[in-house]
């Protein structure tokens, strides 16, 4: 079902975190194993590790819950690139993913980084609408159910094939 902590704060932030670590939990026994709730896209963790290197602040938008998010990554073994924070970009403390774009952006911005200059790479239409609505570059990525003209129809501004394109198409220019 669709709950998250705003739905649950009526009960207290204790409680909440506890329901939310229990939810977490659940995730990881119905998957079987954190390595099959950690695999890349081809391409991710080349292209995680090069904008690492070059010094680009990674941040995570997601509608999963914190603790869900963070055994995915830490199951595929990117989690070191990301900043956590129960208040960051996760979908169990803000239902809409305007707000969990805007908790992550904040998160991961410097007063020397305006919001346009920072782009949001999604592989949903719901993404890329969010990117929009926070004022960062929607850039799709057609690695999920969604098609290139979906992306673009949602205000996509680039659309790639892939994860690892987007290292090319820097490359490029």
């Amino acid at each position: 079902s669709d709950v998250c902590a705003s739905d649950l704060s009526a009960v207290g932030v204790h409680q909440v975190r506890h329901v939310m670590d229990a939810y977490g939990r659940a995730f990881l026994g119905s998957v079987g194993s954190t390595a099959q709730a950690g695999q890349l896209v081809p391409g991710a963790l080349e292209t995680i590790e090069s904008l690492s290197a070059a010094g680009v602040r990674l941040a995570i938008v997601t509608g999963n819950a914190c603790v869900v998010a963070h055994a995915k990554l830490e199951a595929a073994g990117i989690d070191r690139f990301f900043t956590f924070g129960r208040d960051l970009g996760f979908g169990d403390w803000r239902r809409d993913r305007f707000a969990v774009a805007r908790a992550a952006l904040r998160g991961i911005r410097s007063p020397s980084a305006p919001a346009a200059g920072t782009i949001l790479v999604g592989d949903t239409p719901l993404d890329i609408r969010a990117a929009v609505r926070v004022g960062v570059h929607p850039f799709g990525v057609t690695t999920g159910a969604s098609s290139a003209a979906d992306l673009t129809a949602a205000g996509a501004e680039n659309v790639l094939s892939s994860v690892a394109a987007m290292l090319v198409e820097g490359s490029a220019s």
